[in-house]
């Protein structure tokens, strides 16, 4: 079935906006069809539509699950801005991968140091989450600068640095013991080597490469975060 986002009013869920035009106009759902309803908590909610309108379509609750397909682990990367389509390209499998947030953040060497547009990115990841059947969505960040960044990294229980140059082998099925993990991947220049010692001398980084060729920043993190989510039984 179809998932749409929308809201609950008692035992009726209803449909406005944007998702009022995709449900009613481009899958052309009507009175009787059913679809599930997401509103952003654990569960999915078979429901029937009863109405329709320009305004809105209501849908009776006939039925209330727990979603098997939201993440079951904190998971967090942070990634350093890098060009629009690349950037939306992560998002797209941050969410497929379970991550539970990506924070952007500007290194030294990024090129594209705007930030993000929120509202267009919310969008995307609204659609990669009814693709990949979550009815969390994954959160999103504006972008900070990586002094900021750093500070925040003291409240995982491991954080796995990609450093494609100087990092060491890593067991990634070690984070299967971890419930708070977070991924960093630079830009596409890369990390200085100040930022590097930044990053590694903090108590709870862990210095990784990941392979011995030199990868694309969207593929790797697009690696880190399949090696982490699956292994680490997410």
């Amino acid at each position: 079935m179809r998932r749409f986002f929308g809201e609950l009013e008692f035992d009726k869920f209803v449909v406005e906006g944007e998702e009022l035009k995709h449900l009613s106009s481009v899958i052309r759902l009507g009175v009787g069809d059913k679809f599930i309803g997401v509103v952003g908590d654990e569960f999915d909610y078979v429901c029937q539509i009863e109405s329709v309108d320009k305004k809105r379509a209501v849908a009776l609750v006939l039925e209330k699950s727990l979603n098997k397909s939201n993440p079951k682990k904190n998971l967090v990367l942070f990634q350093a801005l890098i060009k629009k389509d690349n950037f939306e390209l992560i998002l797209q499998k941050a969410v497929e991968l379970g991550m539970s947030k990506v924070f952007p953040f500007v290194s030294e060497n990024c090129v594209n140091k705007s930030g993000v547009n929120l509202e267009r990115l919310n969008s995307l990841i609204s659609s990669a989450c009814k693709q990949c059947e979550r009815s969390v969505p994954m959160a999103l960040s504006q972008a900070v600068k990586f002094d900021e960044m750093l500070k925040t990294l003291k409240d995982f229980d491991i954080v796995v640095f990609a450093n494609e140059i100087d990092g060491q082998d890593f067991d990634f099925t070690s984070l299967s013991k971890f419930n708070s993990i977070a991924f960093i991947v630079g830009c596409e220049g890369g990390f200085t080597e100040k930022e590097k010692e930044s990053l590694v001398t903090l108590q709870n980084v862990r210095s990784v490469n990941l392979g011995s060729r030199i990868l694309r920043a969207e593929t790797a993190s697009i690696v880190v975060m399949g090696l982490g989510s699956l292994l680490s039984r997410n």
